[in-house]
């Protein structure tokens, strides 16, 4: 809603246009109305209040009914208010308006003579906070432009329009237009329904009838519906109304289209996500530490499934949040954009908007909240915050659970508690909703058991309760950026798939995996605030029905094949960590902290160490020839730009230890190795608006030495020259010092 000056308020039909009899009988046109803020609108626009917190206390807090039986299996929502309370609710909001005295009893006896149904179905439709609070906000008769309604009452006999835009099975719906009186009977593809008149003095429904669509109707597709006056023995014209399944939250605020994998993510949704010179230099070329991020991890995001992706940039859609959205304009041009999310086709534009969102699970951020609640939500807590975040207008939540090698992000938006049993009811992306679908209207539940404080859904055992806040920095970095702030101290590693870790220990001894292979979860011998990242996987979308069969069959889940292994450490500022790694063919480990990234590709096995995270970091490998390395790497990264050192075709390697010992500012290189190892070194560094390189062949060691290597000036490495001098490995003190030029 927007406003305007005069008092003006611009209010945007959020919903497909109704079904009508002609041309200018048009009710929702998906237009911008002029609506204005007086008495008599607030009385045609049929805006009901909300009790007064006093209010609630007299009278009982309504309870929300959930699901209510249509015949057979369909189901929908319905607010649960006693004869009472809808009695008190309808009086007190006619005494709000200044109804009173002849006027408000008329009203007040017509309202109680009405089914009780009907009653609960008028205040969901006329009361905005009702509807929100029964997930059916696009209900609210509100969203309709008065001016409108008032042109409708100047007709003819005849129907007008249709609310809402489509039914449902055993819902009621409400026909205006003219002509109408208590003889009026609806007729729903030739045979009368349960109809009642609306014709209050009052105006709360301008010269409307009120129907229920018969449980059988068929499903996504178009009904005749007249009104037939019994005692005239006249005939509106037919319109067309369609009926569809249920909508609830799925069929409003999720996308249309299922979950979906996808190989790779494009480099120009990276670049735009986390910003284009965070990952590339002005002339476009990448930049190293960025370009080790996308291909260790980031492009592969959505390899298995885009769940975590479909989930928030749904959110994002329905918060109105384009920020850091590739197709921003899109959702936001006229005539583009759509009421909500579920109306937005599968194309290129929702496919990348999805995948950007996807490759965003891969965010520092992201990934530090996501460490901290591995260590330290339980089920119950999952289950306390989901419970306080559904009723948020934006900080909704998101929530990712975990199989035995796989995980899945779904958006709650309900809660249940019946006894020790506690549910979370979800938009799962691998189940959209379909006008043609059977079965609940809230078919994908997540449990958790209060008295064992566990959680499950399907095979799914672990969970993390994320808000959208968390899953939507306002200033993303990438693992491996320089910068201050959340996450700044969580470090990230990256095994490709290929490598297999046999176990992971800190500089306590402590481990990550028990001697079986499982994730070690004994507070006293864990490695502390660290965690695994298994891949997010799709399933095959399926029709389900609640209760104990309505779990997604998740067990046959797998992720794909080349999905790399993340692991997660927080806090890791001073901390040193040893990889035991091995695997087939190539293998490649790539450690990433804050402005610093380290990356070994091997083709052996051993042990991988890296001292003094976050201050002076080394890497260490115990056993070179072992461990069999093709190439080693570091990469300072600035805000200015990235300086490599890049050690390849390296030779000679002995039993010994090979160290990495780069200084703070990463200008020179410090390398220990067994005697006489050999290797040629690339360095990479920024010029101008881009990036320059040059190689030097042959640095070989010396015995009882370690070389010290710099470059003469990083900003012309291909014309000056590199320093190189010898050390003596106990003292340190210089052995030998020279220049070498390229081509040496």
């Amino acid at each position: 809603m927007n406003k305007i000056p005069g008092g003006w308020l611009l209010r945007h039909e959020a919903t497909p246009p109704t079904l009508n009899a002609g041309p200018s009988t048009d009710l929702c046109t998906g237009k911008w109305y002029p609506m204005r803020f007086t008495p008599r609108f607030l009385l045609m626009a049929l805006l009901l209040i909300a009790l007064t917190a006093a209010m609630a206390m007299a009278q009982g807090r309504p309870t929300i009914s959930r699901p209510v039986k249509v015949d057979g299996q369909l189901t929908a929502q319905t607010l649960k208010l006693t004869p009472l309370q809808l009695s008190q609710q309808f009086e007190s909001i006619l005494k709000n308006r200044g109804v009173t005295g002849e006027k408000a009893s008329g009203a007040s006896a017509r309202f109680r003579a009405l089914p009780p149904d009907l009653q609960a179905s008028i205040i969901v439709t006329l009361d905005d906070n009702y509807a929100r609070l029964i997930r059916e906000d696009t209900l609210a008769l509100s969203r309709i432009d008065p001016e409108r309604l008032r042109q409708m009452a100047e007709l003819l006999f005849a129907i007008g329009s249709i609310w809402p835009a489509e039914g449902s099975p055993g819902a009621w719906a409400f026909a205006f237009g003219n002509g109408f009186d208590g003889n009026c009977v609806v007729h729903f593809n030739g045979t009368a329904v349960e109809s009642n008149y609306l014709g209050m003095n009052c105006e709360f429904f301008p010269n409307s009838m009120a129907f229920k669509v018969p449980a059988g109707a068929t499903l996504d597709q178009e009904h005749n519906v007249r009104v037939h006056n019994t005692n005239t023995g006249k005939d509106t014209a037919v319109v067309k109304y369609r009926v569809v399944a249920p909508r609830g939250y799925r069929g409003h605020h999720g996308w249309q289209f299922a979950n979906f994998s996808r190989a790779s993510i494009d480099w120009k949704l990276y670049a735009h996500y986390f910003g284009p010179l965070t990952v590339q230099y002005a002339n476009g070329t990448h930049r190293p530490a960025a370009q080790a991020w996308f291909d260790a991890a980031y492009t592969k995001a959505g390899a298995g499934g885009n769940c975590y992706g479909m989930s928030v940039s749904s959110l994002r859609v329905r918060n109105s949040e384009f920020d850091h959205m590739f197709h921003a304009t899109h959702f936001q041009n006229a005539a583009t954009a759509q009421p909500f999310c579920w109306w937005y086709e599968w194309n290129d534009t929702t496919r990348e908007t999805v995948q950007q969102q996807q490759g965003a699970w891969y965010t520092q951020e992201v990934l530090d909240v996501y460490v901290n609640l591995c260590n330290t939500q339980t089920p119950r807590d999952v289950f306390t915050r989901a419970e306080s975040l559904v009723s948020q207008v934006t900080n909704r939540p998101v929530l990712v659970y975990w199989g035995p090698n796989w995980g899945h992000a779904v958006c709650p938006y309900s809660t249940e508690v019946d006894g020790n049993t506690r549910r979370i009811i979800c938009y799962d992306n691998n189940n959209p909703y379909r006008r043609n679908e059977a079965g609940s209207i809230d078919p994908d539940v997540a449990t958790v058991n209060w008295s064992a404080n566990t959680f499950s859904r399907g095979t799914a055992t672990t969970a993390q309760l994320f808000s959208y806040d968390e899953c939507t920095p306002a200033n993303p970095h990438l693992p491996g950026a320089e910068y201050g702030g959340p996450g700044a101290n969580t470090v990230v590693a990256v095994l490709n798939h290929t490598a297999e870790v046999r176990q992971i220990t800190d500089e306590n001894g402590r481990t990550f995996f028990n001697q079986d292979g499982s994730i070690n979860q004994n507070p006293a011998t864990r490695i502390p605030m660290s965690a695994y990242l298994p891949p997010l996987v799709q399933a095959p979308p399926t029709v389900l029905q609640r209760g104990p069969v309505a779990q997604l069959d998740l067990a046959g889940l797998q992720p794909p094949p080349d999905a790399p292994h993340i692991f997660v450490f927080g806090n890791a500022a001073g901390k040193s960590l040893t990889f035991n790694a091995a695997g087939q063919g190539a293998r490649q480990l790539d450690l990433f902290s804050n402005g610093r990234v380290f990356s070994l590709q091997f083709g052996g096995a051993g042990e991988i160490r890296f001292t003094g995270l976050l201050q002076l970091p080394a890497v260490q490998l115990l056993n070179a020839e072992a461990i069999a390395p093709t190439q080693a790497q570091f990469i300072r990264s600035t805000s200015g730009g990235d300086r490599a050192f890049v050690l390849t075709n390296l030779r000679n390697l002995g039993a010994q230890q090979l160290q990495l010992l780069p200084n703070l500012q990463g200008t020179e290189l410090e390398v220990t190795g067994p005697p006489n190892l050999q290797f040629n070194l690339n360095l990479l560094g920024p010029v101008a608006q881009g990036m320059q390189q040059t190689t030097f062949a042959n640095i070989a060691l010396q015995a009882g030495a370690k070389v010290n290597l710099a470059p003469l000036n990083w900003g012309a490495l291909q014309t000056s020259g590199l320093r190189l001098q010898m050390l003596n490995l106990q003292n340190n003190a210089v052995l030998q010092q020279r220049t070498i030029q390229r081509g040496q």
